[in-house]
């Protein structure tokens, strides 16, 4: 682990001026994406925020400055990511399937890299839920597909999906198993297994490339290949990680600019979340460095 830390912080630094220009760019709904364009983190012409609400996305990040605005298809074919607004919040819950069919699909790009939350499903009906995962599944002939949870909407989702009462402290000391909607078939999961058994279980039932859970200072990324487990250091410059997951993603999504391994992606994802209090009052690049190798000396 010391070593990839070290290997992170020497690309950081090598990479310092775009990887500051995205940090620069964190609170924005569109971001010039500065591996392709250095220098360039200005956009011709501003994509309003509601147009991109109004179809479910959080954020995007263009390859091309030269989009036009109100222009679906055009901003959406030079994207090289699309991060979706947590689907709890969404006022059309039907929004990401009608992105997927009108936008995404016609386009027939497949190198996508798509990354979705969905917030607290505890008040969502469980057709619903088992109707937006198939979504989200679509959204996988498309690109790579991240879906990334809290430890408790993880929990949750795993609680709605077994007919548990998400109300109770404990609902999953109750619950009896999960059915897989693909095959039918059974996953059973016994009533005292361990949280990461039950992520492990949602995972196998979604035709998704990783589920990330963040809980409490920790990270766990799931795939085919098999699971990774991180733990971060203290975050700096605030007294907890408010919003992780938000932050953990924009970490994330700068190490899928940089072309990192999933795993490294998360190292990152926890570095930027970690940092995010420093990070925001805009000494970037050079704090993120510092940070990393803050993290070596605890492994």
């Amino acid at each position: 682990m010391n070593a990839v830390l070290t290997a992170l912080a020497g690309t950081i630094q090598e990479q310092s001026v775009p990887v500051e220009q995205y940090l620069q760019q964190l609170r924005a709904h569109q971001i010039v994406n500065p591996f392709r364009y250095p220098g360039a983190i200005r956009i011709a012409e501003a994509i309003p925020e509601e147009f991109l609400g109004n179809k479910g996305i959080r954020r995007v990040i263009v390859d091309d400055v030269g989009v036009t605005a109100g222009d679906a298809s055009g901003i959406l074919g030079r994207c090289s990511l699309v991060e979706l607004a947590d689907w709890t919040e969404l006022v059309d819950n039907g929004a990401w399937d009608k992105l997927y069919s009108r936008w995404i699909k016609p386009l027939g790009k497949r190198d996508f890299q798509f990354i979705f939350h969905l917030g607290d499903v505890a008040y969502k009906p469980v057709f619903g839920i088992d109707e937006v995962l198939d979504i989200i599944g679509d959204y996988s002939s498309r690109g790579q597909v991240t879906l990334m949870l809290d430890g408790h909407e993880a929990d949750t989702l795993w609680c709605r999906l077994n007919g548990s009462d998400s109300g109770e402290r404990d609902f999953l000391s109750a619950a009896r198993g999960l059915t897989a909607r693909d095959s039918g078939a059974r996953d059973v999961v016994a009533r005292d297994c361990m949280p990461q058994d039950r992520w492990l279980s949602l995972f196998n039932t979604m035709s998704i490339d990783f589920l990330i859970v963040l809980q409490a200072g920790h990270a766990v990324q799931f795939s085919r290949e098999g699971q990774f487990n991180l733990t971060g250091p203290p975050p700096v410059g605030i007294g907890g990680v408010i919003n992780g997951r938000i932050r953990f993603s924009a970490g994330y999504q700068l190490g899928l600019l940089l072309r990192l391994d999933p795993q490294h992606c998360c190292v990152l994802g926890m570095a930027v979340a970690g940092a995010y209090g420093k990070l925001a009052s805009g000494s970037g690049a050079e704090l993120l460095v510092e940070y990393l190798r803050r993290w070596i000396p605890i492994n």
